[in-house]
């Protein structure tokens, strides 16, 4: 292994065997969400099919589900190949996106302004829509503060859309590093930095619990007294992975001796985190969620969202950040083992499946150079390619926790998500678009 703390050695992995066919499924799948009238048709069978029409809806301002993720897609797609046009395809996904901004839209990563604004980022690269990212920033950074002033105002536990990486602070901070760093960037990052420090405080992590009233009804008999989130999309671990890039990002400048508290933050999330491993069949996993007095719920499938492969993956990052091997070293073991299992995810999508497990495994062979990470990614690859149909209307289908089939063309959870992975597997180096994930 290279490393085990310190600043990741440069990548020389060379390109899976299967990167040429990667490429051209990416590609194919790429040119259906770029047809207007099969985009079309997908946005309604999603409406139609999906378990969960409240947020699995198409909204074109979102990063999640609209035309925001697509112009992300097709930032990608032109850095691959700059003479294709996939830069005139994302300008006008992005047009829509703008569009479809209201007055009142939430500033959150994955559905709101900090998604256009990262979208427009990764675009435009640092010369192109400088206008619109100035005017994007005139919405967004002088709303964060009232935001964090609202947390820091709420007594007892903080519901989780306030701070998680989908709709809340996290997210907004993910959005703010993926992109070039100015002083209204940075003096924003620090204002969110504070508010995710306080909310690490205190034995247990009080402020993180989910109360009773605030879970699911069909959720309720698993977790009648609520629970503590062990996901990244919405829990402790998205937090973890959001100081320790805070930390470990030279860009920001002076984040760590401004907030003193980050790194005594950071380690008391990463300790919680480490408390909550379990071991299943002899390999360390972690559950979706924590109960009160109950200790772990059930294990979660290996995903980004939830599961070992997210999970581990921020407490990597936060032994980095706080120079700790342990850490580093647990990350590693549970994720081998995680790559050792012969249970894949059902879906290929980024969020929950095949695609967000390729692209951690990937990171973690970058990192590390261990050879079973560069085997384990080669198998997962192969397995995202052999479920390629293109008799299916986007050449995938999203499987929904739930067990629906949906027609998903969404980046989250659905195509576009599926091209990112499959291009990134191609590259020997960190994706762009990888710290929206909070992965690198």
């Amino acid at each position: 292994m290279r490393l085990l703390s310190g600043d990741p050695v440069p990548a020389t992995s060379p390109a899976p065997a299967d990167a040429g066919r990667a490429r051209s499924v990416a590609m194919a799948v790429a040119a259906r969400l770029a047809d207007r009238d099969r985009l079309a048709d997908a946005v309604t069978s999603t409406a139609a099919t999906t378990a969960y029409p409240e947020s699995t809806r198409w909204r074109p301002s979102t990063l999640a589900l609209g035309d925001a993720g697509l112009a992300l897609c097709c930032a990608e797609l032109h850095a691959h190949n700059p003479d294709a046009g996939w830069d005139r395809v994302g300008h006008r996904f992005l047009g829509t996106a703008v569009a479809g901004l209201t007055d009142d839209a939430p500033l959150g990563l994955f559905g709101g302004l900090s998604g256009v604004a990262a979208a427009a980022g990764q675009l435009g690269g640092a010369q192109r829509y400088r206008r619109l990212r100035a005017q994007l920033d005139d919405r967004l950074l002088p709303a964060l503060r009232p935001a964090a002033e609202r947390i820091d105002s709420t007594d007892g536990a903080v519901p989780a859309a306030a701070y998680d990486v989908i709709s809340g602070l996290a997210g907004c901070a993910a959005g703010l590093l993926a992109r070039p760093a100015d002083p209204g960037v940075r003096a924003a990052l620090v204002e969110v930095a504070g508010v995710l420090v306080r909310l690490l405080d205190g034995d247990g992590l009080p402020r993180l619990a989910t109360p009773p009233e605030h879970v699911l009804a069909e959720q309720r008999a698993e977790a009648p007294d609520g629970w503590t989130d062990c996901g990244v999309a919405h829990g402790v671990p998205g937090l973890v992975a959001t100081l320790a890039l805070l930390a470990l990002d030279r860009r920001v400048g002076p984040t760590v001796t401004e907030l003193p508290g980050l790194l005594p933050a950071l380690r008391r999330g990463a300790a919680w985190v480490v408390g909550q491993a379990v071991t299943v069949d002899g390999r360390t996993e972690w559950p979706r969620v924590v109960l009160p007095g109950a200790g772990a719920g059930r294990p979660a499938p290996p995903g980004w969202c939830y599961g070992t492969p997210g999970v581990a993956r921020a407490l990597w990052l936060a032994g980095r950040a706080l120079d700790e091997p342990c850490h580093q070293r647990l990350a590693v073991d549970a994720m081998l083992a995680a790559c050792r299992s012969d249970a894949l995810p059902r879906s290929p999508a980024l969020c929950h499946g095949l695609a967000g497990l390729l692209t951690i495994t990937r990171l973690f062979w970058l990192d590390t150079g261990e050879p079973a990470f560069g085997r384990a990614a080669g198998r997962v690859l192969t397995e995202l390619l052999d479920r390629y149909d293109p008799d299916l209307p986007l050449s995938y289908r999203d499987v929904e926790p739930a067990g629906s089939l949906v027609d998903n063309p969404g980046l989250l959870s659905g195509a576009a998500g599926i091209v990112l992975a499959l291009l990134a597997a191609t590259r020997p180096d960190v994706p762009a678009w990888a710290r929206l994930f909070l992965l690198a």
